[in-house]
């Protein structure tokens, strides 16, 4: 493409596809401008949103095909990083499940002090029985 016009168009397009966000934001409605970034927000809430990601635990796991349709029910027993229990959980697959994509688990992350991280669980269906 030779045109930068048309050129902008399309990187506009694929960006609002790619994250969702308007192409123009109010108020700044220059042709081919592109939106502003976010804020930077405060250095403690920053430092807020890196221990929160440091509570969380990401965790894959392979189940039989049969088993991994949206509402089904499935009781897993996982062996979490950094800790020689086994736990048991039990879950309901939600109605928009897809292979590969994390459930969140709220409150089964790690524990530190009063805070509780999330386990972000993601499933894929086993090859052999």
């Amino acid at each position: 493409m030779n045109d930068p016009f048309a050129k902008q168009v399309f990187e506009d397009i694929f960006r609002k596809l790619r994250t969702g966000a308007s192409v123009v934001e109010e108020g700044n409605a220059e042709m081919g401008a592109r939106p502003q970034s976010p804020a930077p927000t405060s250095l403690k809430a920053r430092l807020q949103n890196w221990a929160r990601s440091q509570l969380d635990v990401h965790h894959s796991m392979e189940v039989p095909a049969r088993n991994l349709t949206p509402g089904s029910r499935l009781r897993l027993s996982l062996r979490l990083p950094l800790s020689w229990q086994t736990r048991t959980i039990e879950l309901t697959l939600p109605w928009d499940f897809r292979m590969g994509k994390p459930i969140r688990l709220k409150g089964l992350g790690r524990r530190l002090g009063p805070w509780q991280g999330d386990l972000y669980l993601r499933l894929y269906a086993k090859l052999r029985p």
